[in-house]
């Protein structure tokens, strides 16, 4: 009776142990995915940032280019202007799908690659 009562508690300890072992291992993985996540959505939106930062430059330097070509600043910026207002037109109606979408592909992405 008492081989039979310390087997049940050498069992019982070793299934802890697998338990705790397992739930670590759980937790180390979870936390490498979202460190993962986390890591490639700043680098998308750096991505992001640094592009718009160079093709805002652009613009204002054609900008520059068209008004003294036109021989007026005025005129240059606002015909500069005119597809940037349409661009944030468009992305103001798009918007929410538009994100929404990105996001669901990054987060399926990295769900079916862990």
């Amino acid at each position: 009776m008492d081989s039979l009562f310390g087997w049940l508690n050498e069992a019982q300890q070793i299934g802890q142990q697998y338990t705790v072992a397992q739930l670590k291992r759980f937790k180390l993985k979870f936390i490498l995915a979202v460190s993962q996540l986390i890591g490639s959505a700043l680098s998308v939106l750096l991505g992001i940032l640094l592009l718009f930062v160079a093709f805002l430059t652009l613009w204002v330097l054609g900008a520059f280019a068209l008004s003294q070509w036109l021989e007026s600043t005025i005129l240059g910026f606002s015909i500069a202007g005119v597809p940037l207002l349409i661009l944030g037109a468009y992305l103001v109606a798009v918007r929410p799908p538009l994100f929404q979408k990105a996001w669901i592909a990054i987060l399926n992405k990295h769900l079916h690659d862990s």
